[in-house]
């Protein structure tokens, strides 16, 4: 599926059971000038589901807290092959809401809530119902995303705050998909003193990622994160490295946004082992900071899992142990985009008619980067990319 535009589809349709569209209307067009508060740590989730072709199903909108709510905008893109949301109810808390919602034919559909005053409850519940149909020829066990494009709630006083989306999973048939946070996990190895490991980097649901940020933090005295190997998928991706004593801040942007619903590999970090590291011992590798977005910079709820690297007794080679998911799990699942079935995605080992780009993150003998060395390499690995 094709990255989606976030636009509204013409002016609101007012929902049947609103009794004063109009002054919905008013109300939003106030709040869209109104300021802007940061709130990252309040996530709007679409709940997952499961209908069968051709059948219907509600799926709630669940805010983590209630406290202070009085209106949102909301933008959630979907696959029309697979599924269409065609309609949006109050819930229990927000029933003396006023509700609109734009036309969904375009694979958008656009939700507008207010209310003169702020609801007073705590902890997470549903503050919409969605109608989700299940494509009339969407083959049986298909899941398909409910992606957020954008996601904002205000308070009575008119202040607007972001949010971070928590992405939803319809099934055709069966039960709905079971409920996995977005991750962005390292793998583990093991290598000798002296050697190189490469340690794969994974997401657990690439669906509409168009930037990845965060830091990976390590024992200096032990490792040292040499640089990263891109898969496949990010070839064509803008790849920032900034590394500092025990740190390396990474910033990968692409051109156009990831899609599936499968966990995918995004490439490798080489890390090499100190001639001086005591065999036996395991060095961890902790992911902090992580930040996944869309191509407009509106973020996802997401969370990092850390890796490590064993220092191996004797002469052992490099060996990686970890595996690409971040959240392993029986439950098969299947591709985002049905027609026709892709083949996996990920790293491809077989060679290819040019050099996987490498970008590099250069330390000298002090643990200290030499910048000169990374911009240069960072220009080569541009140009690489750019063929």
């Amino acid at each position: 599926m094709g990255p989606a535009q976030v636009s509204r589809s013409g002016p609101p349709t007012s929902h049947p059971s609103s009794p004063r569209p109009a002054l919905l209307l008013g109300i939003v067009s106030l709040l869209l000038c109104a300021p802007t508060a940061r709130a990252e740590d309040a996530v709007i989730q679409v709940a997952n589901g499961a209908a069968s072709a051709g059948q219907s199903v509600q799926i709630p909108l669940i805010l983590s807290s209630l406290a202070g709510f009085a209106g949102g905008d909301f933008i959630l893109s979907f696959d029309p092959r697979v599924l269409l949301i065609q309609d949006v109810d109050r819930a229990e808390a927000t029933e003396d809401f006023l509700v609109a919602h734009g036309s969904p034919e375009s694979g958008l559909f656009s939700i507008s809530m207010a209310a003169a005053e702020g609801l007073s409850g705590v902890g997470a519940a549903p503050i919409a119902l969605l109608t989700v149909q299940a494509g009339v020829d969407a083959p049986e066990g298909t899941i398909s995303p409910i992606v957020f494009r954008e996601a904002r709630w205000y308070d009575e006083s008119s202040v607007r705050h972001e949010l971070l989306g928590d992405n939803g999973l319809l099934r055709v048939g069966g039960t709905p998909p079971s409920e996995r946070p977005l991750t962005l996990s390292l793998s583990s190895a093991t290598a000798s003193p002296g050697h190189e490991a490469t340690i794969p980097f994974s997401v657990s649901m690439p669906e509409a990622i168009g930037n990845i940020s965060g830091g990976l933090v390590f024992d200096p005295t032990q490792i040292q994160i040499v640089g990263f190997e891109p898969a496949v998928d990010l070839l064509a991706w803008q790849i920032d490295l900034f590394p500092l004593n025990g740190l390396v801040h990474f910033d990968i942007r692409g051109p156009v946004e990831l899609g599936g619903v499968d966990p995918l590999l995004l490439g490798n970090w080489r890390v090499a082992v100190s001639e001086s590291a005591t065999p036996g011992t395991a060095s961890p590798i902790t992911l902090t900071g992580v930040r996944i977005e869309n191509l407009e910079g509106f973020g996802f709820a997401s969370a990092g899992v850390g890796g490590e690297i064993t220092v191996a007794v004797g002469p052992e080679t490099a060996t990686p142990t970890g595996t690409v998911s971040a959240t392993p799990t029986s439950e098969p699942t299947a591709s985002a985009t049905p027609y026709p079935t892709p083949t996996p995605t990920g790293f491809d080992p077989t060679p290819t008619g040019s050099p996987t780009p490498f970008v590099p993150a250069d330390f000298d003998c002090s643990g200290q980067v030499d910048e000169k060395d990374l911009i240069r390499f960072l220009e080569i690995w541009k140009q690489e990319a750019a063929r």
